[in-house]
Order: structure tokens, then sequence, then C-alpha cells
């Protein structure tokens, strides 16, 4: 894994590359390489490698909903947007493996944020309480830009006219949750969270719930806890569920609002139901929309099955033995298969056998 695998169609990558090692060396981090380590899961599993370059980030896929919102409520809805993603992500998580040993079940939360400049790639440390404030920290925080351009900025009256490089620099700026101050179709500037957690999964309808749950909780939540849910739900709750979320999946046992006792998400299923169905109807997503995709994610969770459950289960082999090239291969034949027969993957759990025949 080394720079030869970076794309050459323009030199982005390969300045970003250089703009890492440089970092590196002027932080004395490690040398010339980059080392990576992702924990197993309950002792067994593991692997940590080393390479020269940034081309592990080209494993990180991921789907990346956004919410536009009103400067009003940019505040609010970015708080809660750090509040409910470990309860997104659980259900979600579908990169179990790394170099073929098993990792965390969303591997690539890990492995993201030692790939890159780990400066750059994080969850935060608190609330937000104005909406200048990660803008701020974007040029206070020992973030350099990375990227440029001198222009004439007379161009156009839109935020991406006037201001490129700041627009520049935030995109090198990879939160889990991102602000992005951007223009609509008119030039008229606007704000939205863009939501990085989640994985890209092989089946569509999977894709639309886990984007359609992100809305709903959002939005309801919102709507919940009265615009303000900092008040229900301290920061360092949210981070945790987000880091477990990550490692164990619907296994994990999350934080809730206004409690200390943590719970799984089947037994807060009836809950998060409510507030996502509320969301989304707020939103004038009609109700049988809200069941088709809601309801996939709730299936989900009852059966206990996600996207990295459903490799495991395919692959049957633990997560301390290396997997082989050739069943990896085999493995990504049969998720183009589930990809193309657009199953959910609570139903194609029940059928891996037959899948895999």
């Amino acid at each position: 894994m080394s720079e030869d695998g970076l794309s050459d169609t323009h030199d982005r990558y390969l300045r970003a590359n250089g703009f890492a090692h440089a970092l590196r060396h002027a932080r004395t981090i490690h040398g010339e390489t980059f080392p990576v380590f992702v924990s197993g899961r309950n002792g067994a599993g593991g692997v940590a490698y080393e390479t020269d370059s940034i081309v592990t980030a080209g494993t990180i896929c991921s789907l990346q909903p956004h919410l536009q919102v009103s400067a009003e409520r940019f505040v609010d809805m970015f708080n809660v947007s750090q509040a409910i993603t470990g309860y997104v992500l659980a259900p979600a998580t579908g990169s179990p493996r790394v170099m073929g040993l098993g990792g965390w079940k969303e591997s690539r939360i890990a492995l993201f944020e030692q790939a890159w400049d780990p400066s750059r790639v994080f969850f935060g440390n608190h609330y937000i309480s104005a909406a200048i404030d990660p803008f701020i920290l974007n040029v206070t925080a020992d973030l350099h830009p990375m990227f440029v351009q001198l222009q004439d900025a007379s161009g156009g009256s839109g935020v991406l006219s006037r201001f490129p490089n700041l627009m520049r620099h935030n995109g090198t700026i990879h939160r889990w949750n991102r602000p992005i101050l951007g223009d609509n179709a008119q030039g008229e500037p606007h704000l939205r969270v863009e939501h990085r957690a989640l994985p890209v999964v092989p089946a569509a309808i999977d894709n639309v719930s886990n984007a359609a749950f992100f809305w709903g909780l959002a939005y309801g939540m919102h709507i919940r806890f009265g615009g303000d849910i900092t008040k229900a739900m301290p920061f360092e709750h949210a981070k945790a569920n987000f880091y477990e979320a990550a490692k164990h999946g619907l296994e994990a046992e999350l934080y809730f609002p206004g409690e200390d006792k943590r719970h799984t998400m089947a037994a807060k299923l009836d809950w998060l139901m409510e507030i996502a169905h509320l969301g989304l109807e707020t939103l004038g997503v009609d109700a049988a929309d809200r069941e088709k995709y809601l309801g996939n994610i709730a299936a989900r969770i009852k059966a206990g099955v996600t996207e990295a459950d459903w490799m495991e289960s395919v692959l049957q082999t633990s997560p301390n033995v290396r997997v082989s090239p050739e069943v990896m291969g085999a493995l990504t034949r049969q998720i183009a298969r589930a990809s193309a027969l657009n199953m959910p993957v609570h139903e194609r759990a029940e059928r891996f056998r037959e899948l895999a025949d």
C-alpha cells in the first residue's frame, strides 16, 4: 500500500499525501510511515500494519446524507446529529475485517482516524454553542490549510465564489458530522450538516433506510427535546456511543437521553422508532414510505443482524484467522449478488447459505 496506489488523474491525492508526510515530520510522528492499529472484539482478532502513504483511506467508502437547516436551527441540529450518531451507526455497521483479520464491526472508523492526519479526522470533544464555532476551530486548532488558490473574489456573490479557500479548507477536515457552508441554486448561502459515519452497504433499500433513520432521528430528537439536546444528553455519552457502536454494532450498550444506564438498541427499539417516525412525518414523508424504510431498520434491529454480522456468517472464520484473498474474493461476489437482489441484510442473513451456493 504505497504511494504508487494513488490516482494520478489529478494531483489532489499526491498533494494530500505529501502534505500528510510534511505534517508528520513537523510533529515528529512516526517518521516516514503511517502505523494503523485496529483492535479486535471480545479478545479476538485485531490487526496492525504500517504504510508509507495515505492510500489506506481509499478503502473508506461512505454514505453521506445531508441536513440543510436554517441558521437559527443549525446549532441544535448539529448537536443532535452528534447525539444520534451512535444510534444510526450501530445497525449500519459493515466492515468487520481489516487485511483479512477481525476488527471492529465498522473498522472503517478506526482506519480513517489513523490513515490520514489524526488531527483532521475526529468526532469532537464538546457540543457547539454557535454556528461559527467549528469554522473558528478550523483556523485556530493547528489545522493548516492544505489547498490554497489565489483568485479574484469578485466573480460572484455566493459563498463558494467569495470564500473559496474557506470551503477548500473545511473540505480537508473530516469530522464525522461536518458543518457545511454552501450556496443553493440561487447562489444564496445556507448551512448543512454532512453526516459521514454511515458506510455504503450492498442493498439500495438498506442505504436508503439508514439515511431515513438518520433524518428521522435528527428531526424527531430536535422536536422531542425542545431544540436543545445538550440538556438531556452529555456530550461524553454521545461520543462514547459513537465508538461503542463502531466497535460492537447491535451488541453495543449505549447511553440514551436522561439516563446513565446503558441499553442495547433492541431494548430501546420502540422509543427509537417513535422518535424517527415523528421526524420523518414532520419532514412530510408519507406513512407508507416511513413504514417501509424505518420498518426495515426495526426488523434489522430485532434480528440482531448488520452487514458486518452477515459477512462474518458467510466467512465462517474466526477473527483470529486471516481470511485468504480467494475467500475475500468469494465474499465480494456475494456482496455484488446481494446488491443486485436488493435484499435487506436481515432477510439475506436467513438465506446466506443459499446465497453462497
